[in-house]
């Protein structure tokens, strides 16, 4: 029999993974044991290195696992290998406080903007709020824009299983401020969130691989496609891109002052060439104030609009003057 000799480049849990990973179906059973260790007190790094240990042992090709969000009725099919596909799984959750939050902006009578869609947790966790609310819809009251066409699939599969296609329309467009044929460059598989309209290269998880794409800008498309309804929340994930987006969302802040739920990663704004003092300058310009949403899921204003030194990346929510930042 074949045996796989560890190298000075394998650790010996990978080489153990190696041996054992053709008897795969008899290891599922570890699944378990890694949500459970989660909630003991051990090193979060050693945790999560466990848990992905286990995925790489027990994950068959391209399976999918089949998880349900606690409180609610929403179901996933999950990449047990993919980074933020793995939090929901062990962790039972993916940044909570911005779902909180999500929940908490919706308004019935007003489209949410999802860009950056991802495989649609936010994106879901609205549209289940207008079934709920409304019951039924003859239009989407979310657009989930998500230009990864690996994930776009998985994004779409998630919103036939919860049966919520009335709600959701997921499109495969990047959202910028201009409308264009470009470049867009792909994540490794498994991290979906780095995908990017910038070549941000592999310290950031970059495939080496393109996918052509049609960029827009929500200002035409909900006036042209979104039949100029008002848009009540915009969300936006976009790897570095969301000045662009606003830029290309101008006259739609300026008409229907929506609350804009935002991730700030000022390495990645720096690709674009602008910097969080940017994004600033630009809400306050329209009468915008910016707090940074806390893993707890307070808000806290940040001195001087900086963004914290020793902080890689976080999440804003702007509320225009117009509204209350209360929920």
């Amino acid at each position: 029999m074949y045996s796989i000799q560890p190298t000075q480049a394998q650790s010996p849990l990978m080489w153990l993974r190696l041996q054992l990973y053709p008897y795969r179906r008899h290891f599922k059973w570890l699944r378990r044991v890694a949500q459970w260790q989660m909630q003991l007190s051990i090193r979060e790094t050693l945790q999560w290195r466990f848990c992905r240990w286990v995925s790489l042992l027990t994950t068959d090709p391209d399976e999918r696992i089949l998880w349900q969000m606690p409180e609610t009725k929403l179901k996933f099919a999950l990449d047990p290998l993919e980074t933020i596909q793995m939090h929901l799984y062990y962790r039972k959750g993916f940044q909570p406080e911005i779902g909180r939050w999500v929940r908490a902006s919706l308004q019935p009578d007003a489209l949410f903007i999802d860009a950056g869609a991802n495989i649609g947790i936010q994106s879901l966790i609205a549209a289940d709020f207008f079934r709920a609310k409304l019951g039924a819809s003859a239009l989407p009251l979310v657009y989930a824009f998500e230009p990864n066409p690996r994930i776009l699939e998985q994004l779409q599969e998630n919103i036939r299983l919860n049966d919520l296609q009335d709600f959701v329309c997921a499109l495969p467009h990047a959202v910028s401020d201009r409308h264009a044929t470009t470049q867009f460059f792909l994540s490794s598989q498994d991290n979906s969130a780095s995908s990017s309209l910038a070549a941000l290269g592999p310290g950031h998880l970059h495939a080496g691989q393109t996918v052509e794409v049609q960029t827009l800008t929500l200002a035409d498309f909900v006036r042209d496609i979104a039949n100029n309804r008002r848009v009540g929340l915009l969300k936006l994930d976009i790897e570095g891109a969301e000045l662009l987006a606003l830029r290309g969302a101008e006259t739609l802040l300026a008409r229907d002052h929506p609350t804009i739920i935002m991730e700030v990663y000022p390495a990645l704004l720096r690709a674009f060439g602008y910097a969080y003092a940017d994004i600033c300058a630009f809400l306050k310009a329209h009468d915008y104030t910016i707090q940074r949403v806390m893993p707890d899921g307070a808000l806290r204003t940040l001195p001087n609009d900086e963004w914290p030194a020793d902080v890689a990346y976080g999440d804003i929510i702007c509320f225009h003057a117009s509204k209350t930042n209360s929920a």
